[in-house]
């Protein structure tokens, strides 16, 4: 049975201002307009939230565990370390919220703390609840066509799910390459960085396996360094983008087989950046 009734609440509320801090387990708050309350810390487990006007409100590091927020109104409300397990979000207003920048829930940070305490089977555990707040919050964004937190949120969502496959496994392996490489391809920043890093590192093949350029070879140790990785690079920039001027062609099987896995990795990254462009852009 709840601790308080609505009378009692909007009582508090309006002489106090503010419900941090308190136990509010299974009230009845649905279609009450608590516009930047103050309630954080509060314990609204199995409360009723659904249909109320909670916008720009503070639930920093209250529970919200089973709560029903169905079609509530939480733009501009601060949901950093609140917990969401289990909550109901249908139809839910989530615009503007305030988190940490990496979109780091409390469940995962509890999984940090727990690891680093050695307790595996609450580390376990809660990697599996950030899993399933990550998933229920993406699925909110999706409905409301918030692409750039979608983003956010499944990069979040799958670094928790290769953390629960084995430490080794080829999964987790290319999972953490995906990373690296693309941010589960929803980080532009890590997506050009990655197109440089492969034009680099074939430049440099390039110069080991030599290419010809008119009546020269170029490869390392011949001419002027300079010049010889300028106009490596720009080979390789030229099979990167798919361009093909045919001016410098490769020499011998390091600077073919080069080449062709070059070319190949530049359809996929060029593919994987349009896309994450897209979604960018259908953000604004």
């Amino acid at each position: 049975m709840a601790k308080y009734t609505r009378e009692e609440i909007e009582a508090i509320v309006k002489e106090k201002g503010t419900l941090a801090g308190l136990d509010l387990e299974g009230v009845d708050l649905s279609n009450m307009r608590l516009m930047g309350v103050d309630l954080s810390g509060a314990n609204l487990t199995r409360a009723d939230l659904s249909q109320s006007s909670l916008y720009g409100a503070n639930f920093r590091g209250a529970t919200l565990l089973k709560a029903n927020l169905e079609r509530a109104n939480l733009n501009g409300t601060d949901l950093e370390d609140c917990n969401l397990l289990g909550a109901n979000l249908d139809g839910t207003r989530l615009r503007d919220i305030k988190m940490n920048s990496e979109f780091m829930v409390v469940n995962e940070k509890e999984y940090y703390r727990a690891l680093k305490r050695g307790d595996k089977e609450t580390a376990k555990a809660k990697l599996t609840e950030a899993r399933d707040v990550y998933r229920l919050l993406r699925a909110a964004f999706e409905w409301q066509s918030q692409s750039r937190d979608v983003g956010m949120v499944f990069i979040r969502e799958m670094t928790v799910s290769r953390r629960m496959l084995p430490r080794f496994s080829p999964r987790r392996l290319w999972s953490k390459i995906a990373d690296i490489s693309t941010g589960y391809g929803e980080s532009i920043g890590r997506i050009i960085t990655s197109m440089f890093v492969i034009m680099i590192v074939s430049a440099i093949l390039f110069g080991i396996g030599g290419v010809e350029y008119g009546d020269e070879a170029l490869r390392f140790g011949v001419g002027n360094i300079l010049e010889t990785g300028g106009n490596l690079f720009y080979f390789s920039a030229v099979v990167f983008t798919t361009v093909g001027f045919g001016d410098i062609v490769p020499l011998g099987a390091l600077s073919k087989v080069t080449m062709m896995v070059e070319g190949f990795l530049s359809i996929i990254y060029m593919a994987i950046l349009i896309i994450a462009l897209y979604k960018r852009s259908m953000a604004r």
